[in-house]
């Protein structure tokens, strides 16, 4: 919720940073990143009917990667599938590819919680 967004941000000042692009003085586009160490991680994106037309957000992407994170070894778009990992959504890797943004497979991993030390051996 935008009650938890900016509770985070609250505790969190520098590592939660959201960007808008205005059209006409209105908000047509926006993106809400999480910053750490080498990451940039833009988790909530957002775009009016205009979005598409007036290419804001991919304005705006390309704004964060070449002028805002350009010196953050990586800028994570998250993940690009559904339904447990096993719809790839094209459309959206399509978008990601188009700013450079190379695919890499995850696995997935379902333990109980009381085994939760097992993780170590799967975890980097």
């Amino acid at each position: 919720s935008v009650e938890e967004i900016i509770k985070l941000h609250q505790h969190f000042p520098n590592s939660i940073r959201h960007f808008n692009v205005y059209y006409n003085d209105k908000i047509v586009a926006g993106t809400t990143v999480f910053v750490a160490g080498n990451v940039a991680h833009p988790q909530y994106i957002s775009g009016n009917e205009m979005k598409n037309e007036l290419g804001s957000l991919d304005y705006l992407y390309d704004y964060l990667i070449t002028n805002v994170f350009k010196n953050k070894k990586y800028f994570d778009f998250g993940p690009s599938h559904e339904e447990n990992g096993t719809k790839i959504k094209e459309g959206i890797l399509f978008w990601k590819e188009s700013f450079g943004a190379k695919t890499i497979t995850q696995s997935f991993y379902e333990i109980e919680t009381k085994n939760h030390d097992l993780l170590a051996t799967v975890l980097i």
